[in-house]
């Protein structure tokens, strides 16, 4: 009989020590997600999953790439930077490539930007496009350009 005392009082322990480790786990998860940042979701944060294009379209040295970069700080994804067609683009448009205006907009909101038009492109793998025009001063007066009209985006 003493040998099964011994026994039982060896599984009372190990079911106590077992007992005790899930305790800790469930107590250090607790922990771990009380004290950790506050993540976004895709769904809570979505300009992350945008494919944009920015494209100058008034000719001013590196506006496209400072445009960019605004964008980016607002968790944008800013995928391709160039030059637009012309350097004669009068004001700012935001594009829809994709058939979902809320992409668009949610871009053109960002970026103060009130035109807005679809024009859908398959083949281009982008959800957005941002032709910056010459009424750049108007929307970014907080980003200066060189003077001059080069041909940099």
């Amino acid at each position: 009989m003493g040998g099964e005392v011994s026994r039982s009082k060896r599984i009372k322990l190990l079911l106590l020590i077992f007992i005790g480790m899930a305790l800790s786990s469930l107590a250090i998860s607790f922990l771990i997600q009380l004290l950790s940042p506050n993540i976004p979701t895709a769904e809570a944060n979505p300009p992350h999953f945008l494919r944009i294009e920015v494209l100058n379209g008034c000719g001013k040295a590196n506006l496209a790439q400072k445009i960019t970069s605004k964008l980016r700080k607002q968790g944008f994804d800013v995928v391709r930077i160039g030059n637009a067609e012309s350097f004669d683009i009068p004001i700012s448009i935001v594009i829809d490539r994709t058939d979902n205006m809320d992409n668009a907009k949610r871009v053109a909101k960002t970026l103060g930007i009130k035109e807005i038009i679809l024009a859908k492109d398959n083949y281009a793998f982008l959800d957005v496009t941002v032709v910056i025009g010459r009424d750049y001063n108007r929307l970014f007066p907080d980003i200066s350009v060189r003077d001059g009209w080069l041909k940099e985006y």
